[in-house]
């Protein structure tokens, strides 16, 4: 008889981080080889997402409008998500299409630019696809973990009082994700004014 492996909670949290971010990895490896098979003949907005600000011509105040609602809206998708009991498939498809839209926004600026797109792309690009990154993997964590709560409440296994406090946290946590996208993007249109609008 095969003996039940169990983790901790600590141990949950690792696995969940760590499989969340193959999600991204594999949504960017596909971007890549969608944006090589159409030869870069992709300007949806849909799918860069304003990831590189190197081929938008937006200005910095239209730029951070921009920017700040596709967050807004990612956000939004992540929260529903863990409010539905069939939400968490939902939930890492969002983060696989928006590891999708890295893999061609990275590549649209290399196929633009060559090796010169080096500096910029680790100056203004990478940096914030990591934070924005980790955020969106906190997000989609806390989705699908509130959507498993949502299905233990509908058999019983949850009280309604401890479901409403759970709720309550459950918002405040987006609340607080949502004000630190906002303010890396707020940081990213103040970088690329400098080095943008300055150095090019």
């Amino acid at each position: 008889m095969k003996q039940r492996i169990s983790l901790t909670k600590s141990e949950e949290r690792r696995l969940t981080k760590r499989l969340l971010c193959a999600v991204i990895f594999i949504g960017i490896f596909c971007g890549s080889i969608f944006f090589s098979m159409f030869k870069g003949n992709i300007n949806s907005i849909i799918l860069k997402q304003n990831i590189s600000p190197l081929n938008i011509n937006l200005s910095v105040l239209d730029f951070f409008k921009s920017t700040a609602l596709i967050y807004i809206i990612y956000m939004i998708i992540f929260g529903l998500c863990g409010m539905f009991v069939f939400g968490q498939a939902i939930s890492i498809f969002t983060l696989l299409f928006r590891g999708f839209s890295m893999g061609i926004a990275i590549s649209s600026v290399y196929a633009s630019m060559g090796l010169k797109a080096l500096v910029p792309l680790i100056i203004l690009v990478i940096p914030k696809l990591l934070a924005v990154s980790v955020i969106f993997i906190l997000a989609s964590r806390e989705s699908v973990k509130m959507s498993n709560k949502i299905f233990s409440f509908i058999l019983s296994k949850n009280s309604e009082d401890n479901m409403k406090s759970q709720t309550k946290l459950y918002l405040i946590k987006f609340a607080v994700l949502l004000f630190f996208l906002l303010l890396i993007s707020f940081g990213e249109c103040a970088m690329n004014y400098f080095f943008i609008d300055l150095c090019y």
